[in-house]
């Protein structure tokens, strides 16, 4: 996840959040092959362990070793 490129993790701020809408989620599925359940769980876990950051200002995670799209 450190390599992750900047994603939203909600990217419609107009609808409630889903976790399905979720890049970041969908990141760590396609990434690693697993479940939604799963990938909430790496998502919770990395951004503890600071392995990706929030950038306050736009709203994006982004992995630490500076991932870019």
């Amino acid at each position: 996840m450190a390599d992750m490129p900047t994603l939203s993790h909600w990217p419609d701020r107009n609808n409630p959040f889903d976790f399905t809408d979720s890049q970041v989620v969908a990141y760590a599925r396609d990434r690693f092959g697993i479940s939604m359940d799963l990938a909430i769980r790496v998502f919770d876990y990395a951004r503890y362990k600071k392995v990706i950051t929030l950038d306050p200002i736009t709203k994006l995670w982004c992995g630490t070793k500076g991932g870019k799209p």
